[in-house]
């Protein structure tokens, strides 16, 4: 920090002032303290001697730079003294995406090792109306019965051990948030956003988790006893050994979640929705799924586990037996060969997540072609057209749901890929009364 300090006051183009319009905010500074970092594309832009100039000006003259001017005062404050100084409130993550465009690899080094922000920090942030602690390291810090009457975000924050019991909150967001057992044990998180987020092995029980979104969650080996998850989102979470005995989880959304090894017992699973998740080694009552009107359609068990369902009652909830085959099989080999040489045909509205689809495509060497269609009612004529292609195989994605023309099995994740090639493009024919899926 010293050294940076010194090259700002000493260099020899500090009296050589630059104006800059960042965003619309205009800063003063020198030269020397642009060059401070030498390695910096900022140092770059504004060096006589380098190649990579800024020519971009205002009206007034200024250097005309398209980046946040909030985030930008942190990065310029830095260059003149070397340390990190954060406004409250203000992102970190943000402030780190800066220093990462320019390549200051010092800032973004400094930004990494910023002290744990602690309950006393929270309450003061919190007396002034900031309730934005997004970027935070709070590692082990007990913010246990505070009361955020402002809606609070946690977002990307670092949270392992980190204790949140009897916290009421309106409408947080922990958003793609890291860290394991955290406690969030008789807390108010009702319309909490935990999407993307990876807090495996914490604890919810008794919580208030009303209209959650864990969707892609992982939150694997977490406690959910006797927690009230009305209409909770879980779609394409990873549940694998939750624990959900007694919880309300009415109207809850499960689509393409993993449970496998999970605790359904004496669970409110009415209108549940278990499309496409995967349930072997799952604790469930399978009679209960019926009788409180759960939807299991694709859902996945065991071929041993289907068949201790009685009768009746596995017809009725249209189940899908996965069989697992060893990864020398011939079969995995042809899989991989056929995939490489597909090409796919991707149907979708435009909310569809549609680009990560093509990605995970990608990655297998598939070559697809994208149209949009926007109203349900053209999924017919969708089908129709794909089908009249002269292609093989044939995939249809609509929405964020992948389907093999043939059986229209559907897959809600990426995960479940693998599994629609291995009956789409071997041409798999089920010859039991369930569907089936190789894996």
């Amino acid at each position: 920090a010293g050294d940076m300090a010194r090259s700002v006051l000493c260099g020899a183009c500090s009296a050589d002032w630059v104006k800059l319009n960042v965003g619309g905010t205009v800063f003063l500074t020198t030269r020397s303290t642009l060059c401070a970092d030498k390695d910096s594309m900022l140092a770059r832009m504004f060096h006589p001697g380098q190649k990579l100039q800024s020519s971009v000006t205002d009206e007034a003259g200024a250097y005309l730079l398209d980046r946040d001017p909030a985030y930008f005062r942190v990065v310029l404050n830095f260059l003149r003294t070397g340390n990190v100084l954060l406004d409250r409130g203000l992102n970190v993550c943000g402030v780190l995406q800066e220093a990462e465009f320019f390549q200051i690899k010092s800032l973004a080094l400094a930004l990494t090792h910023l002290p744990d922000t602690t309950r006393v920090d929270v309450l003061k942030a919190a007396s002034v109306g900031v309730t934005v602690f997004d970027g935070r390291r709070l590692q082990g810090a007990d913010l246990s019965e505070l009361e955020f009457r402002e809606k609070s975000s946690f977002k990307r924050c670092q949270l392992t051990g980190a204790n949140f019991e009897h916290v009421k909150a309106v409408e947080p967001s922990f958003e793609q948030a890291q860290g394991e057992r955290m406690n969030f044990a008789r807390s108010d998180m009702s319309r909490a956003v935990f999407k993307g987020c990876s807090l495996p092995r914490s604890i919810f029980r008794k919580s208030n988790l009303s209209a959650v979104n864990f969707a892609g969650a992982e939150l694997q080996g977490s406690v959910f006893t006797k927690a009230d998850a009305n209409s909770g989102i879980f779609q394409r979470a990873n549940l694998q050994r939750c624990d959900f005995t007694a919880a309300n989880l009415r109207h809850a959304k499960f689509q393409g979640a993993d449970l496998r090894n999970a605790n359904l017992t004496g669970v409110n699973i009415q209108e549940c929705h278990f499309t496409d998740a995967d349930l072997r080694g799952t604790m469930i009552d399978w009679e209960d799924l019926l009788q409180q009107k759960a939807y299991t359609k694709y859902a996945m068990v065991s071929n041993a586990e289907y068949n201790m369902i009685p009768s009746p009652t596995r017809e009725q909830l249209k189940l899908c037996v996965v069989d697992t085959l060893p990864q020398d099989h011939p079969m995995i080999a042809q899989v991989h060969t056929e995939i490489a040489a597909a090409t796919i045909v991707v149907y979708g509205p435009a909310e569809a997540d549609v680009p990560y689809f093509l990605d995970v495509m990608h990655s297998f060497g598939v070559t697809c072609s994208y149209y949009n269609i926007y109203e349900r009612e053209n999924l017919e004529e969708a089908l129709v057209q794909i089908t009249e292609r002269p292609m093989t195989p044939k995939v249809f994605v609509y929405g964020t749901h992948v389907y093999d023309c043939e059986h229209l099995y559907a897959a809600a994740s990426a995960g479940e890929l693998k599994r629609l090639f291995a009956t789409a493009l071997t041409k798999y024919k089920p010859k039991a009364t369930a569907p089936q899926k190789i894996l």
